[in-house]
């Protein structure tokens, strides 16, 4: 899900972001204004988001690794001493489990490949999955939107809607999700439930679907290097979905056409400014707050070093010994704002997302999607570009105070480390 910035080696641009951070305590912000009396502290918490349900847990399961999938993937070629092919991931569900599953990977093997979730009862008893949305992308198009993010949309505007599926599966009987003829770079997401039972939810990569074996060994963590560092990209499970945040504001006059003041705990210390840096792990900017990252536990691998299954964070190393590379793929940002208009005139509050530095010479986006008020969009936006307004508010008027949630998620492939702001018109 690519690094900070992308998955694989771009050291240049992480030590560039880490230099950055460490020549100066004040955040760059979108512009140079002194601070008005009402800063308010930015600090995340974990929580989940579905649509139509904001109290519903969910855990979110996440499949990055190996990122490139090449022919020792391949479920159908590949077998081990016991005739058994690779999954990607195992991850025994819970009963009564809610869970997200967000995966993304590019197709290195050279012709169309399939991939697949399938679901597996190894209990005594039958069990129920309920699947309330699903979404699949393979391509990319930055005109349209088509991206990272377009799973997400799929999934949230189509909620518990004509991909809702209801399926009782038999003691060793399955039940599979495929996606075929698969090209290039490809991400999906899928909201499920284990309603009473127990399912083993297996991701596996194939060329051809007839030729699966009848039993899987895990890979565990993929740790070889084809071409980019299989090492810094992760899968695992985390408690949580989303990551949230809220401030309430008193504005007047003097906060009209300015990004209001705010103030956070960065991995660094204490940062005052008009923006506050998301999405990014500690090894590549002190500077980012850090509350909002999720961490992730893989089940089916051992570190060696604890003795205990991988855990993968914004303030930990990964088999690299480096901190690991994160950048908060697939987590719903969820921010509440109160506002108190004191000023004379109707005015609105823009949430407001700035992508990454450039790179010279090459060009890259951040792909995501986010809330408009009305529906669920998916965008993607190039690093090194501008603010990006992804959510204006409803007039408020004189005297009056509004609440309002705003929401976005970074897809994958996709750059991460956002700065983000509020703006007053």
């Amino acid at each position: 899900m690519m690094t900070t910035v992308r998955p694989h080696a771009r050291t240049r641009y992480a030590f560039l972001l880490l230099f950055l951070s460490l020549i100066g305590s004040v955040v760059l912000t979108p512009n140079n204004i002194a601070l008005a009396s009402t800063t308010q502290t930015i600090a995340y918490t974990g929580g989940t988001y579905e649509p139509n349900n904001p109290s519903a847990s969910r855990s979110l399961i996440y499949v990055n690794n190996p990122e490139k999938l090449i022919r020792d993937d391949m479920a159908d070629l590949i077998r081990n001493a016991s005739n058994q092919g690779p999954t990607i991931l195992s991850v025994q569900g819970a009963d009564g489990g809610r869970y997200r599953d967000f995966f993304e990977h590019s197709n290195g093997y050279g012709s169309p490949i399939g991939y697949g979730i399938f679901f597996y009862n190894n209990g005594s008893t039958t069990a129920r999955l309920t699947i309330r949305g699903k979404g699949f992308v393979s391509g990319f198009n930055a005109s349209t939107g088509q991206g990272g993010g377009t799973p997400f949309v799929q999934v949230f505007s189509n909620y518990n809607g004509s991909n809702f599926l209801q399926q009782n599966i038999a003691p060793g009987g399955t039940y599979w999700l495929r996606w075929d003829s698969v090209t290039g770079s490809f991400s999906g997401v899928v909201d499920f439930d284990i309603d009473f039972g127990k399912l083993l939810i297996r991701h596996v990569a194939y060329t051809n679907f007839a030729g699966l074996p009848g039993s899987y060994y895990s890979q565990g963590y993929v740790q070889r290097f084809d071409g980019q560092d299989e090492r810094r990209v992760y899968k695992g499970v985390s408690s949580r979905t989303a990551a949230l945040a809220s401030v309430n504001y008193s504005i007047d006059s003097a906060d009209v056409n300015t990004y209001l003041p705010v103030t956070y705990q960065s991995y660094g210390g204490t940062k005052t400014g008009r923006s506050w840096i998301s999405s990014i792990d500690k090894g590549n900017n002190l500077n980012g707050i850090g509350s909002d990252m999720a961490s992730f536990t893989q089940p089916d691998a051992i570190n060696p070093a604890t003795g205990q299954p991988w855990v993968f964070s914004a303030t930990t190393a990964d088999a690299t010994g480096r901190i690991s590379n994160l950048g908060n793929w697939g987590i719903v940002y969820k921010t509440t704002v109160t506002v108190t208009n004191n000023t004379n005139a109707n005015r609105a509050v823009q949430m407001v997302l700035t992508p990454p530095p450039a790179i010279p010479g090459e060009t890259h986006y951040v792909q995501f999607a986010y809330f408009s008020g009305s529906a669920w969009v998916s965008k993607n936006i190039t690093i090194g570009s501008g603010p990006f307004p992804y959510y204006t508010s409803p007039s408020i008027a004189p005297g009056t105070s509004l609440t309002f949630t705003a929401y976005f998620v970074i897809g994958a492939p996709s750059y991460a480390h956002l700065t983000q702001s509020i703006f007053v018109k």
